[in-house]
């Protein structure tokens, strides 16, 4: 089983083009594979339900905290307690 943290729903984030308007809700979706995988596994795991969009992880704790937009100073914040953590997903390092 694949460990999978989904994050609160962003349904307060911005378009990007300055019009003022919310972007369509959505979450983001970190997977957590034993060991590494092809782009076009997760994607087809993606496509799967719905989802769309793959891109790779260079820092799972980077990403983890991208679910809350902890870093990112001129996005919406969103609760860390929100995010929602299947089959046992941990992040083993300091957050």
């Amino acid at each position: 089983m694949l460990q999978v943290a989904i994050s609160p729903v962003h349904d307060k984030d911005l378009k990007e083009d300055e019009s003022g308007e919310y972007k369509k809700p959505h979450r983001h979706i970190l997977i957590s594979w034993e060991s590494a995988t092809t782009q076009n596994n997760a994607r087809e795991l993606i496509e799967s339900f719905g989802g769309v969009g793959v891109e790779p992880v260079e820092s799972k704790k980077g990403y983890y905290e991208y679910l809350t937009h902890k870093n990112n100073n001129d996005k919406a914040k969103y609760k860390v307690e929100d995010i929602i953590r299947l089959n046992g997903f941990h992040i083993t390092e300091k957050i």
